[in-house]
């Protein structure tokens, strides 16, 4: 009897889809822009999260110390620097390495290796690299060396300010997610109208049906389960939609994430590979919620059991 219950319902379900099939399409179709610009804000967050963080990786600050500072003291503030929380890695660049490397940059250009080897002392100092542990932690570090103690050591501190471009790109992509949010939260309201009206005109059309169940019995369970199934299929057919669209415009725009972020690239159809059930799931459930409760609501408002 269960069985023959279920079957019944489904094919009622399946029945009132069809019969309104184009109500069905435009449902569909606004369910599935929804959820497309829902996916393309997870894609946003992504990128930008991983700007960011590319981001923070470069930044550093560079202390140059006077040539006459011996090594000792220079090893000396590295060690107190490393000891210090707001500070994550210390990097030691003798005089003898900076000029290698000065050497290794500029081995093309005769006229600096010509003016090298006309002098009889390394020109540069020992050098200091260091990276914070966060990016808000690079302003204290800057006071420090700032102070009056280390003035006769340090020739100059170089910080490569990275925090305003991230500032910039964080509000950026704040503004563009709340654009984002209201676009979808316009859709899915129309989503939702549309489901209403939708499952309003079905009841509408199986009238005389619903009529006929009442005089022979059935349970009102029985006579809403079709349209709350109706709703259903609409969420399933809109995620794979969602789905099989969007797998090749991350595959078209890949190329160009790749080379915005060079060897570190981040790979979206990876990551929406990994997170799948996570995303789409978590889509599926938002959106399966929203249409059932419009489902419910005009069921409720249209038939009287």
């Amino acid at each position: 009897m269960l069985l023959v219950s279920l079957f019944r319902i489904t094919k009622f379900a399946f029945q009132n889809f069809f019969r309104n099939i184009w109500l069905s399409v435009v449902t569909i179709t606004i369910v599935v822009m929804s959820l497309f610009v829902m996916t393309m804000l997870v894609a946003l967050n992504v990128v930008v999260t991983d700007t960011v963080t590319s981001l923070q990786k470069k930044i550093d600050i560079s202390v140059y110390f006077k040539q006459e500072t011996v090594l000792e003291d220079v090893v000396k503030i590295r060690d107190n620097l490393q000891q210090l929380a707001v500070v994550d890695s210390v990097e030691l660049v003798t005089r003898q390495q900076a000029l290698e490397n000065f050497q290794a940059r500029y081995t093309n250009n005769p006229v600096i290796a010509q003016s090298l080897e006309a002098l009889d002392n390394n020109p540069l100092g020992d050098i200091l690299i260091i990276k914070a542990s966060s990016i808000e932690q690079y302003k204290s570090i800057l006071d420090l060396l700032s102070q009056e103690e280390l003035d006769q050591f340090i020739q100059e501190s170089d910080f490569s300010d990275f925090e305003s471009i991230i500032d910039r790109i964080t509000t950026v992509s704040q503004k563009v997610n709340q654009i984002g949010i209201g676009v979808s939260a316009f859709f899915i309201f129309i989503s939702l109208l549309i489901v209403f009206n939708t499952i309003r005109m079905a009841i509408y059309t199986h009238k005389e049906e619903i009529a006929i169940m009442r005089l022979v019995g059935a349970s009102g369970s029985f006579i809403r389960a079709p349209f709350l199934l109706e709703g259903l299929l609409y969420a399933i057919i809109a995620i794979s939609i969602n789905i099989a669209v969007l797998y090749p415009i991350l595959d078209a725009i890949q190329p160009f994430v790749g080379g915005f972020f060079g060897e570190e690239s981040l790979n979206l159809v990876t990551y929406f590979t990994d997170n799948f059930w996570i995303i789409f799931g978590g889509e599926f459930l938002i959106i399966l919620i929203l249409i059932l409760l419009s489902s419910w609501i005009a069921i409720r408002k249209y038939i009287r059991i």
